[in-house]
């Protein structure tokens, strides 16, 4: 009798060891419907959506909604064609585009159907890459690097405590977070951590400040124009460039924050409201 109660309490717990695992990993089968969705540029910018629907299609634009994304997309008979993501949209003659990738487990490979046809109930996790096409023959694309399924961490326009970052792509896409900290720069480093996004801190006489983000720091090309990290924040229901560095800045006086990767004269066009 105590045998069988051992393998049976053995049994139970090599259960919800795998379901911790498979929750951890994604797969929330509380909801069969739900899917986490990898959003991607082609300068190696990243943010995650995720959203709930029988259909993929219905689950992205479910994502899209929660977490503040616009999204530009047409019915066709095959389903909804995504044309734009976040601001960054296919070019008319189709050399860049939004392809549709799917997470097997161990890799990304691109979808031979439209989202339209996935069932959201047979996927986790799915990508929208934007990707230059190669051109015929199979019109075959060149992916960036892709960041681990381990690391997916999805922002809710729900989530709005501490300052509201908007952070924009060289590209032109852009995604929101937000993170609590004493400082503006405690508070962008908090949200860095918590979503998982590749940042370094610069340091000086004039306070903390950016370094880079996703690997990209200041630059200067040959005319001498520098592409950086311009930081604004809201004044007088516009954008405005931040008065100082972030690590001078304190986070009740400033409730968001617009970060955008751009050479130096450029300013946001998006709407300070989220």
């Amino acid at each position: 009798m105590k045998k069988a109660l051992l393998v049976l309490v053995a049994v139970v717990a090599v259960a919800v060891v795998a379901i911790g695992l498979f929750v951890a990993l994604g797969g929330d089968k509380d909801d069969p419907n739900r899917i986490t969705f990898l959003i991607e540029d082609d300068k190696g910018v990243y943010f995650w959506i995720a959203g709930s629907g029988e259909t993929a299609d219905k689950a992205f634009l479910d994502a899209a909604e929660k977490s503040a994304v616009d999204v530009a997309s047409s019915d066709t008979p095959s389903g909804l064609f995504v044309t734009g993501i976040a601001g960054l949209e296919q070019t008319f003659d189709y050399s860049y585009y939004w392809t549709l990738q799917i997470y097997d487990g161990e890799e990304w490979k691109a979808s031979d159907v439209g989202i339209s046809s996935l069932k959201s109930s047979e996927h986790d996790y799915l990508a929208f890459v934007y990707s230059q096409s190669l051109g015929p023959p199979d019109y075959s694309v060149v992916l960036p690097e892709m960041p681990s399924v381990e690391d997916a961490k999805v922002w809710s326009k729900d989530s709005r405590s501490g300052v509201l970052f908007t952070i924009q792509s060289d590209s032109g896409m852009y995604f929101h977070v937000n993170g609590l900290g004493g400082t503006v720069f405690d508070a962008f480093s908090s949200a860095c951590e918590e979503y998982k996004i590749p940042f370094e801190e610069s340091s000086g006489m004039s306070g903390k400040g950016i370094k880079s983000i996703f690997d990209k720091g200041t630059t200067q090309d040959k005319q001498g124009n520098y592409t950086y990290w311009i930081q604004y924040v809201p004044k007088d229901g516009e954008w405005a460039s931040s008065p100082s560095m972030m690590g001078n800045l304190d986070s009740k006086d400033y409730g968001r924050m617009f970060v955008m990767y751009a050479a130096y004269g450029n300013v946001p066009s998006l709407s300070i409201d989220v």
